[in-house]
């Protein structure tokens, strides 16, 4: 994957569970799962074998195929955003560690070809060995967040060992990182509705940014004519506390929004949070720790800002 995205090939996919049929052992549940993990993550997702390929067959493991499939759907606005980067930019969907190294001349990450990241602000790190429950990773630079345990950060350049059975699979965000979700079942993609989603933000004491790419879902020259819009998120850390702002660009897609906005890790609850200077009610689980705030967006293209003190 990556050799193909650098060399100008943004598209590429491998059949999860492997095509080639291995007579003496036609069925590796254990395979399967990392594989499908691997796929989740990768620019095209699919089954696909000689034999036994369907998600079905591996009872054994109850719902976590299901999991992962519909984790895939969860990610589409992120991953609709990296196809509009490959469209516009050329930008590849899979990275190398030292994508954005500012030093390029330092070749620390030529080595590692296990790990990978998807778009700029996420990293994965695949499980690749048969029977491993554990794996060392090695971050690049900035500092990271483990989504699966946001209270855990790993800084730049240091190497960890990470324990991932079965059904964990690792990956990372970039601390400043936003990541738009779709969080609600889907059956196919023509359930994803992206007027409303969660706007998962990493917090980092830098200031950051990110774009949201949406069009109609349906016609195929959205950027050609124009009918596309763009939605940039900023965040401004000041001490404790810190100032998010929210405004489109363009159109051809609804202008309301019914987003929330959820920042994990986030030790202690807020004083206060004000959306366009008003306070609002909050949701904070202190046992995540997970802060969630509504946010009603009547028109996307004028200004929403979120300040959040601690």
């Amino acid at each position: 994957m990556l050799n193909s995205g650098l060399s100008g090939l943004g598209y590429m996919s491998h059949d999860v569970g492997g095509f080639a049929l291995d007579e003496k052992k036609k069925r590796d549940g254990e395979l399967y799962i990392r594989w499908l993990e691997l796929g989740l993550f990768s620019p095209v997702l699919r089954t696909h074998s000689q034999d036994i390929a369907e998600p079905y067959h591996y009872t054994e493991f109850g719902d976590l195929p299901l999991r992962l499939i519909r984790e895939r759907y969860r990610w589409l606005p992120y991953n609709y955003t990296l196809a509009y980067e490959n469209a516009k930019q050329g930008l590849p969907l899979v990275r190398p560690l030292g994508f954005y190294e500012r030093d390029n001349r330092i070749n620390r990450f030529d080595n590692i070809s296990d790990q990978y990241l998807w778009g700029h602000d996420v990293m994965v790190a695949p499980v690749m060995e048969q029977g491993a429950t554990s794996r060392d990773i090695t971050f690049p630079e900035g500092t990271w967040v483990d989504i699966n345990i946001p209270s855990n950060r790993y800084n730049a350049y240091t190497t960890i060992s990470y324990n991932a059975p079965l059904e964990v699979l690792p990956i990372f965000a970039r601390a400043g990182a936003f990541i738009p979700q779709a969080n609600y079942k889907m059956d196919n993609v023509g359930d994803y509705n992206p007027s409303k989603l969660d706007i998962v933000y990493y917090p980092s004491d830098e200031p950051s940014e990110y774009t949201l790419f949406e069009d109609d879902l349906t016609s195929t020259r959205t950027l050609a004519k124009d009918k596309h819009r763009l939605i940039h998120f900023d965040a401004t850390p000041e001490g404790r506390s810190c100032r998010i702002t929210i405004i489109g660009t363009g159109a051809g897609t609804p202008a309301k929004k019914e987003y929330r906005l959820i920042i994990p890790g986030l030790e202690e609850k807020p004083s206060q949070v004000k959306v366009n200077g008003k306070k609002v009610k909050i949701n904070y689980d202190r046992t995540i720790p997970n802060l969630t705030i509504p946010l009603t967006i009547k028109d996307i293209n004028s200004e929403t800002t979120v300040e959040i003190e601690r």
